[in-house]
């Protein structure tokens, strides 16, 4: 069912499919990375500020091991990143 217009429009481009797909499989396994990582962490505070914190200080720590595949050294800048917006 449809009320109204669309929300958006979405406009395709002729472009490498299968670089797309590519560039997404890189990026599902750095997220499988992530998580096993986030599932190991036993992240330490006494209010869900500070564990946050303590997320983002060793997330910080540790994103050298998130290399990706494909775009190599984006993945620890990606989680360096995520880890400086977690800090403030």
């Amino acid at each position: 069912m449809a009320i109204g217009p669309p929300v958006c429009g979405h406009r395709h481009t002729v472009h490498d499919l299968f670089a797309d797909l590519h560039c997404e499989l890189d990026g599902l396994v750095l997220l499988e990375d992530f998580t096993a990582w986030l599932e190991e962490l036993n992240a330490h505070g006494g209010s869900a500020a500070e564990v946050c914190y303590d997320i983002a200080v060793r997330l910080a720590e540790d994103s050298g091991r998130f290399r990706s595949k494909v775009c190599g050294d984006g993945g620890i800048a990606f989680f360096w990143s995520v880890s400086e917006a977690m800090c403030t």
